[in-house]
């Protein structure tokens, strides 16, 4: 199994959610999803927003991993399109907090998903503790 290395706290609350795309291998590129995920979300109204669906897509994530049938795979795969679409919109800007840096630059490898769940779970009760949730 792939392992990683993972620090925590990160430095912003953008920098804990981005970890989470770099642990989802990126499995569609599609212009046709983009475009409809775009569609559905329009502009973004605010942080506290984004951390809303973040958190309903990572719930669905959850429920849908270990599922093996072809549905459950492509429900999973269209969620992991639409949470780094929301990810790609929170982190706009390139964080300027090197450590924030050093910490994505070193997860960004293969995932071990038996290890996903427990620091899942930890980023979402981070990112909820923070100033401004």
């Amino acid at each position: 199994m792939a392992s990683y290395v993972l620090s925590y706290p990160f430095k912003c609350w953008a920098c804990q959610t981005a970890w989470a795309e770099a642990m989802w291998p990126k499995t569609l590129d599609s212009v046709e999803v983009q475009v409809r995920l775009r569609a559905i979300y329009g502009s973004l109204e605010s942080e506290r927003e984004l951390r809303r669906r973040v958190d309903r897509v990572m719930d669905e994530v959850k429920q849908l991993i270990g599922k093996c049938n072809k549905e459950a795979m492509a429900k999973e795969n269209a969620l992991d399109s639409e949470l780094q679409q929301i990810l790609r919109d929170i982190h706009r800007e390139p964080c300027t907090v090197v450590e924030c840096q050093e910490r994505l630059d070193r997860v960004a490898q293969p995932v071990d998903y038996a290890k996903f769940e427990n620091d899942r779970r930890h980023i979402i009760e981070n990112s909820r503790g923070t100033p401004g949730s």
